[in-house]
């Protein structure tokens, strides 16, 4: 029987300041848990405003602001994986995505960056947006070492 690609609940979204809809990122995993193909991660609209669980693809024209810029897979193993990403919008801020089994069975993918200059965990970013495109953009995470929230906010 062929398998059936299975995703990882949301690893992290970005909501912004016109509305309530969000771009969620998940990853393809096999059965294993192990990230499956060259690009796993995958960006779509959770379209809030339409309904709880209506979503949508990614426009071409959206792809800029709320696409992956790279990814690239660094590493397979038997119960998951890691996966080194960018997103369009901050090219320079180096994502890594630790994919695994949670011992319910479930997969499981976080996202690590460095957030305010200290490694954490990537929980959303939030895009304030202005008449003339993006004033600032705010990450949210915890931070690696005791779990404290962290945000650092980016003006372009």
């Amino acid at each position: 029987a062929p398998t059936v690609p299975r995703e990882t609940a949301t690893v992290f979204f970005v909501s912004k300041s016109e509305n309530r809809n969000q771009v969620h990122y998940v990853v393809r995993v096999d059965a294993g848990c192990v990230p499956s193909g060259a690009a796993p991660v995958r960006a779509f609209w959770r379209d809030y405003e339409r309904g709880p669980t209506a979503t949508s693809p990614l426009l071409d024209h959206e792809q800029r602001a709320y696409g992956i810029a790279r990814q690239r897979v660094v590493l397979r193993g038997p119960n998951g994986g890691e996966i080194s990403m960018a997103l369009r919008a901050l090219p320079t801020r180096e994502l890594t995505v630790r994919v695994g089994k949670a011992p319910s069975g479930a997969c499981t993918a976080l996202a690590y960056t460095a957030i305010a200059g200290e490694p954490a965990r990537l929980y959303f970013v939030h895009v304030v947006l202005r008449a003339l495109g993006v004033g600032s953009i705010v990450l949210s995470g915890w931070a690696s070492d005791d779990g404290r929230a962290v945000r650092e906010v980016l003006r372009p």
